[in-house]
This record gives C-alpha cells, structure tokens and sequence, in this order.
C-alpha cells in the first residue's frame, strides 16, 4: 500500500543485549566481534530471551521442527550467519538478495554502507531500554 514501509526486523545484535542476561543456562552470549548467538544444545527453550527482547527479534522453533544447526524446541534469531561470515563469507541474506537492499560489513569512510547511512534509505532502530543498537537497516517503501 502506498505509504506503507517494508522494514524487517531482525536482531539488532545489542551492544548490551538484554537477552545474554536474561538466559538462565547461558546458551546465548555475544562474541568478541559483538554477534550475539545462541548455543541451541544448552537452549532449554523457556523463552526468557524472547520476553527479553524488545525489538521482537527471537522466537521458539517449534518442537519436531529444526535449525540449521539443531533441533526444534529452542530459541533462535539472526546471527548474520555467524557459521559462515567466520569463514569470510557474507550472511546467506545478503548474498542472495535479488536487489543489494542488505549490505553487510564494517563502516569505513569509502564504503557503500556508510554513503547510505543518512541518505534516508537506512535507518537505526531506536536503542530500547540501552541496548545501544549498533546495526543498520534499510527499509523500502512501498
């Protein structure tokens, strides 16, 4: 509809993630690079990180169901492929998006990510209860 925005939400990957410390079996934690991830072997799916969450961005995979790297029952959310961008690729994402509308990577004076940044194309979630926020998202009007 006309005037409506597209925008998909996905973990924010918190500078203090409220999720880490509401997860009593510490299956979820950020690394040192500050991607947030969940362990889904120590997840016992009593969905305290997902209450924690106040961008909505984790949810329960249903029982019988799986994971890319588990099974159902568990709590999960965007990682940025953690899997894969260790290994220097791009997240699955962003690499097979048809029309470059996600951008991945550092902000640096030269890069594409950092033109966009405050073209009106991409936008920061607010930092909810001082999660500081430090990703980026476009958004595509409709």
């Amino acid at each position: 509809k006309q005037g409506k925005v597209y925008m998909p939400i996905s973990c924010q990957q918190c500078a203090n993630p409220p999720c880490v410390s509401a997860c009593p079996v510490s299956a979820t934690w950020a690394e040192k690079d500050g991607i947030v991830v969940i362990d889904y072997d120590w997840c016992i799916g009593c969905r305290c990180c997902i209450s924690a969450c106040p961008y909505g961005a984790r949810y329960l995979v249903p029982a019988g169901a799986r994971t890319p790297t588990g099974v159902g029952g568990v709590a999960d959310k965007c990682t940025f492929c953690y899997h894969r961008i260790t290994r220097g690729l791009l997240p699955a994402c962003v690499e097979v998006c048809p029309t470059q509308a996600r951008i991945f990577g550092r902000r640096c004076r030269s890069c594409s990510i950092t033109a966009n940044i405050g073209t009106g194309c991409v936008e920061k979630w607010p930092a909810s209860t001082g999660t500081m926020v430090p990703a980026f998202t476009n958004s595509i009007a409709l």
